[in-house]
């Protein structure tokens, strides 16, 4: 069955979550998706808090292959901002759903990628609402811009733009919450280091700090990996 006829009438959370939400209908076209896809950073109801607080903690508790006594994990993705990305993703040209997968699993630099039952729904709703078309291609469906998603795309580019950069965000926060303690300690002594010049550069200070980032760069991909 293809998983946009499973997940009908159900709108995805961004962790993999499915939140209900009334559906007025089939003919909600690009007007009510702005209204959807424009309060991308409004808060939360209670309901959702709470759902992505037992979330949160299913993943510290281990049901997510994280040690039950490790640090909260950073959230992956802001509210709306799947859709968002899906319909920046295809602006540029059409896709499939398991490569626009693997693209935002490249922006999380391979530290997450959204399940196929958030995006496949996701996608169905931005064809309800009239954003997307979904032909076949072959053995799999090929996804693309309307001419209303493509004016909804240049219309709201900043929105889409913020989707972006609050992703790449995320991806560096998982990156470093995935660091050893050490590491952490480290690169967080680096920084204070380089904040000790800051209004006093001179072009011989600069140089010689690069040099010194650039043989310790060298020796960190020297040392070798646990995988």
């Amino acid at each position: 069955m293809h998983p946009r006829s499973r997940h009908r009438g159900r709108i995805p959370d961004e962790d993999g979550l499915d939140r209900h939400a009334p559906r007025e209908g089939r003919g909600r076209r690009g007007r009510d998706a702005a209204a959807d896809l424009s309060d991308a950073g409004a808060p939360a109801s209670g309901a959702d808090e709470a759902r992505r607080e037992r979330h949160e903690r299913g993943e510290r508790h281990g049901r997510r292959g994280e040690r039950g006594d490790g640090p909260r994990s950073p959230r992956r993705l802001a509210h709306g901002d799947l859709r968002l990305l899906l319909l920046g993703l295809l602006e540029a040209q059409p896709r499939h759903g398991y490569e626009l997968i693997q693209l935002i699993g490249e922006m999380f630099l391979g530290q997450y990628a959204p399940s196929a039952g958030a995006v496949y729904p996701a996608l169905a709703q931005l064809q309800d609402d009239g954003l997307v078309v979904s032909s076949e291609d072959g053995a799999r469906r090929l996804h693309a811009l309307t001419d209303a998603g493509r004016a909804f795309a240049q219309t709201h580019a900043e929105a889409l733009d913020h989707a972006r950069l609050r992703t790449e965000r995320s991806a560096r926060s998982l990156v470093k919450a995935g660091l050893p303690a050490p590491v952490r300690s480290g690169m967080s002594g680096i920084k204070r280091a380089l904040l000790a010049h800051h209004g006093h550069w001179t072009a011989e200070s600069g140089e010689a700090i690069a040099r010194i980032l650039q043989q310790a760069a060298a020796q960190i991909a020297q040392v070798p990996r646990g995988d």
